[in-house]
């Protein structure tokens, strides 16, 4: 059972995914827990299936391929379920992911904050890319905005998934649908692979953004072609680029202890691979 939270953001998210499972759960396309009581306005409270039985995931150890071959392809089910689906305009409660400018206008308030919390395992690329960040990088941003909207869990990172096997094959269910939203495919992808891959070992993300691009295409996506799409999935690493120095600048992230901590040193070191592999800097000369 889920109860409603006290602070106001908090509260407002628990409704917002009661009213998830109530109206759209059941027809998401994907194995999301099932839902045995949503009560929706005024009070956000849900009564959910018991997941004990699943194995869950955990960011702090990673995953294998086969369980990150079963998010990309529960992603792409996901998305090319609601691509640009009139329907996603209907939910008044479901909000267009963003919040763009607030999140570049935060950057040189958290930043400082940021590089002293995380100057161990900083290296000067991903500390220049946080310095050179800010409102005139709008436009590029926005780019990610210029194809069909669909679902978004939003935030599709390992300790939101749990896995069952069944018949040989890895079935990943999601969970936690707070911050449901409807905006870019690509978003979730972005920080699956990025939160997976900062402590996988033994596969690597090329093959498995190609396969998303693939499942979409087979699903019924159109007009969509794989150099678009890769342009896109960059932007989406930027764009978690922003929240991470945000998040993880913020007044609450500097009283991290134990795990959180850990795992936030972990992320940032990762960080500086994802940003030199994808030639993240280049994004803001285009």
């Amino acid at each position: 059972m889920k109860l409603p939270l006290a602070t106001e953001t908090h509260y407002e998210k628990r409704i917002r995914e009661s009213l998830f499972y109530s109206q759209i759960g059941q027809h998401s396309g994907i194995a999301v827990p099932v839902c045995y009581a949503a009560a929706g306005e005024g009070q956000g409270m849900l009564v959910l299936e018991d997941l004990s039985s699943c194995h869950f995931g955990d960011e702090s150890r990673g995953c294998s391929r086969l369980e990150a071959e079963a998010v990309v392809d529960t992603l792409a089910c996901l998305h090319s379920r609601w691509w640009d689906d009139p329907r996603l305009s209907e939910f008044e409660w479901l909000p267009r992911y963003g919040n763009l400018l607030s999140q570049l206008d935060k950057i040189p308030q958290r930043r400082d904050a940021f590089f002293a919390l995380y100057q161990n395992v900083l290296q000067p690329e991903s500390q220049e890319l946080a310095l050179q960040l800010g409102r005139q990088h709008q436009s590029v941003l926005e780019q990610l905005h210029q194809v069909p909207e669909t679902l978004l869990h939003t935030d599709a990172h390992l300790d939101n998934l749990a896995f069952r096997e069944a018949e040989g094959k890895v079935k990943a269910i999601l969970f936690d649908w707070q911050n449901v939203s409807r905006g870019p495919a690509v978003v979730d992808l972005a920080l699956f692979l990025v939160s997976a891959s900062t402590q996988s070992t033994g596969w690597e993300q090329t093959s498995l953004i190609t396969r998303y691009h693939r499942a979409l295409l087979d699903q019924g996506v159109r007009n969509y072609p794989y150099e678009k799409f890769y342009a896109d999935f960059r932007r989406a690493l930027l764009r978690w680029w922003i929240g991470t120095v945000n998040g993880f600048g913020s007044p609450a992230a500097q009283n991290w202890t134990g795990r959180q901590a850990e795992l936030a040193q972990q992320t940032v070191l990762h960080w500086n691979t994802v940003i030199r592999d994808y030639q993240l800097k280049e994004l803001l000369a285009d």
